[in-house]
This record gives C-alpha cells, sequence and structure tokens, in this order.
C-alpha cells in the first residue's frame, strides 16, 4: 500500500469521525438535556469538558511528539476516543457525559497536533492535502446531525449511531499501522538546543497575533455549532426534527467553502483574503446570532455563517507554518491549545448567561468572538505591511 494512500487514510477518516462525533453529540443535545433535566450550565460544562480535555492534550501532545515521534499517540488517540464516545453513550448523568466528552476531547487533540505535520512529507501535495484532511471533518459534521434528525423522527434509539462512530476509529487505526511516514523519535545530540533558542517562539509577535485570532475563531466556531440546536429548541420553540438540522447547515456551508476557498487563498493573498472573508462576515454572523423569529432565516443564515468560517482556520494554520520555522511542533501545540481555550471559555460563558440572563444573551456570545478574529486578522493586516515596508 502506498505510503500517500496511508496518510490520506489516516488524515481523511479520524478527522470524519472527529467532526461526526462533535455535530452528533450537538445535535441530539436538547433530548439528552431533557431526559436528563440537565441544567444550561451543566449542557455548558459538558461541551467545555471536551474543551478541557482537548486543552490538556494539546498542550502536552506536541511537546510529548517531539520527544517520541506521532506513531504511539496517534494509537492512543484511538483508545481515547472510542473510550470516551461509550462511556458518554452509556452514561445516565451529567458527570458520566462530562468524563466521556473530556476523553473524547483528548483523543482529538492528538489527532489534530499529529496528522497535519505528517504532510509536510509529500512535497507540493502539503497545502491541498492539509485543506482536504480538514473538509473531511467538516464533511463527518455535516452527515451526523442529518442521520441525527432522521434517528429522531423515525423514533430510533438516536444514541446507537455513536457506536457505529466509535466503531470506525479502527479504520484510521489500521492506516496509522501501515503508514511509514510517521515523525521519528528525536535522537540525543551532543549539542543539545539551548532554552532562549527554544523560547525564541515567544518572541515572534506573528505567533501571538495569530494565537489571539484562532482563540477568538474556534470559540465563534464551535459554539454556533454546539448551541444552535438548543436556541432553536428552548427560546424559538422549533421542532427537535428541523433543529437537528442546523449543525448540518453550518458544516454544509463550511464543506463547500473549504473546497472552494482552496484554490482562491494563496492568489489572493492569505493575509488579505482573511480580511475579505471576517468583514464579510460581521452581518453574516450577527443576524446568525441574532435572527428574526423564523426557521428558515436562521437556516439560512446558519449556512452563510459557515460558509464565512471555512477558510479562517487552516489559512491562519498555513501562516503560521510560513512564519514559524523553529520549534514547529510547540507552535502547533500552543496554538491547539489556545483554540481549545477559546472554546472552553466560551462554552462557560455561554451556559452562565443561558441559565442566569437567559438563552437568547447566551447564544449571541458568538457573535463577539467572531468579531474578536476580525479584530485581529485587521491587527495581522497592518502588521503583515509594517514588516514588508
Amino acid at each position: 500500500m502506498k505510503n500517500l494512500t496511508c496518510y490520506k487514510g489516516v488524515g481523511y477518516n479520524s478527522f470524519l469521525t472527529m467532526g461526526a462525533a462533535t455535530t452528533y453529540i450537538s445535535a441530539v443535545m436538547p433530548l439528552i438535556r431533557e431526559s436528563l433535566s440537565l441544567t444550561y450550565a451543566q449542557v455548558g460544562m459538558i461541551f467545555a469538558a471536551k474543551s478541557i480535555g482537548y486543552l490538556t492534550g494539546a498542550l502536552l501532545i506536541g511537546i510529548l511528539i517531539d520527544f517520541i515521534g506521532t506513531k504511539k499517540p496517534l494509537m492512543f488517540s484511538y483508545i481515547f476516543i472510542p473510550s470516551g464516545i461509550l462511556i458518554f453513550t452509556l452514561s445516565s448523568s451529567a458527570v458520566g457525559l462530562i468524563i466521556g466528552h473530556l476523553l473524547i476531547g483528548l483523543g482529538s487533540a492528538v489527532i489534530e497536533i499529529a496528522i497535519p505535520p505528517l504532510s509536510s512529507a509529500f512535497e507540493g501535495k502539503s497545502g491541498k492535502l492539509l485543506n482536504l484532511v480538514h473538509s473531511f471533518y467538516a464533511l463527518g459534521a455535516m452527515l451526523s446531525p442529518i442521520i441525527a434528525s432522521f434517528m429522531i423522527a423515525q423514533d430510533l434509539p438516536y444514541m446507537a449511531f455513536l457506536f457505529i462512530i466509535a466503531g470506525y476509529t479502527c479504520v484510521p487505526l489500521y492506516f496509522s499501522t501501515r503508514l511509514k511516514t510517521h515523525i521519528p523519535k528525536r535522537e540525543k545530540k551532543a549539542n543539545k538546543e539551548s532554552p532562549s533558542e527554544y523560547l525564541s517562539l515567544f518572541k515572534n509577535i506573528y505567533f501571538w497575533i495569530i494565537l489571539t485570532a484562532i482563540f477568538f475563531y474556534v470559540g465563534s466556531e464551535a459554539s454556533i455549532s454546539s448551541w444552535a440546536p438548543t436556541y432553536s429548541v428552548d427560546y424559538r420553540s422549533y421542532s427537535k426534527e428541523l433543529s437537528s438540522l442546523l449543525p448540518s447547515l453550518f458544516w454544509i456551508g463550511l464543506f463547500i467553502g473549504r473546497f472552494t476557498s482552496a484554490s482562491w487563498v494563496d492568489k489572493v493573498g492569505k493575509t488579505k483574503w482573511l480580511l475579505i472573508i471576517t468583514s464579510v462576515g460581521i452581518p453574516i454572523a450577527f443576524f446568525a446570532q441574532l435572527p428574526p423569529d423564523s426557521f428558515v432565516f436562521l437556516a439560512i443564515f446558519i449556512f452563510f455563517s459557515g460558509l464565512i468560517h471555512a477558510s479562517i482556520f487552516p489559512t491562519l494554520q498555513s501562516i503560521l507554518v510560513d512564519k514559524i520555522k523553529r520549534n514547529i511542533g510547540l507552535a502547533l501545540s500552543i496554538f491547539s491549545f489556545s483554540a481549545s481555550a477559546g472554546v472552553t471559555l466560551t462554552s462557560f460563558i455561554i451556559g452562565t448567561l443561558s441559565s442566569n440572563v437567559g438563552l437568547n444573551a447566551g447564544y449571541f456570545v458568538p457573535f463577539v468572538m467572531f468579531f474578536g478574529v476580525f479584530t485581529m486578522i485587521f491587527v495581522l493586516s497592518i502588521y503583515s505591511k509594517k514588516t514588508e515596508r
């Protein structure tokens, strides 16, 4: 089996599984909340638990991979994710749901950090591969809410599909054992890298701007997908079947956006492209988070919100790789840590605001986070022009 085929098998199927698990849980959360009598604060803690697991993994995995390589950590990720899904599915309390989601987040962090850098082994193909890998996350995230809606409409045991997702992790596990392009274990060198060289990363202004932008971005993206069904059912009183489709609409927009933007980002210029997209996205994000009382209107702007979010994450990651030449493992680890911190904080804020002020107020938080993305892209644009001069 060709090594490129193995990489695609690992990358595509791993991200497909992550996307499917994430949005399926979001789509059925209104039913879980109802059956277990959970408060909005508890729902926020459940969503945040995945982010905490991801945050913990992101903090440790990048540095760990520098020393032991990527093969063993990937193996562990294919244990953490199905175990977390099974605990989540079989749980009858908020505590069990939190533990299960935390394990899913931990496994997802390993996949997110370990797989993208391996694409650099395929010269001339890394950019395309990375965009496609992220697109498969969108594909899984797009399809699973449709399945959730069907399961709910047919009065089928909706949690059963999570067992299928857990079992599917065997597919990327198989390809991982066949993949030859792993980051190897670091060999001991006589001349070790000095602490000042290792910490030089933190003196890079681009690094801090990108970290702040991704903090706001993932807080916006993940919260829209996670909270849209709950907002639609509990605040707008739309049907559970229709509401469970909203994450799918968001990810359909994101899936289309990532495929179409791949050929435009480099031509327009990465920073310029991000500035255009976020400028256009501000009014779209506003109406997606504060729509009039119409499910059609909400659905349309959720779709367009996915479209304008689509290219931001891969493009920021691409700029990071371009600007950071040393200690890229550490840089990607902190990049993922920052993304997870954004989701964690946003989930807590939305849950707390929804419980104490109202769901309408909590659901508006993703727009505030998206405006933060625009602000940081604007700063990045000014700084880029300054350094070019």
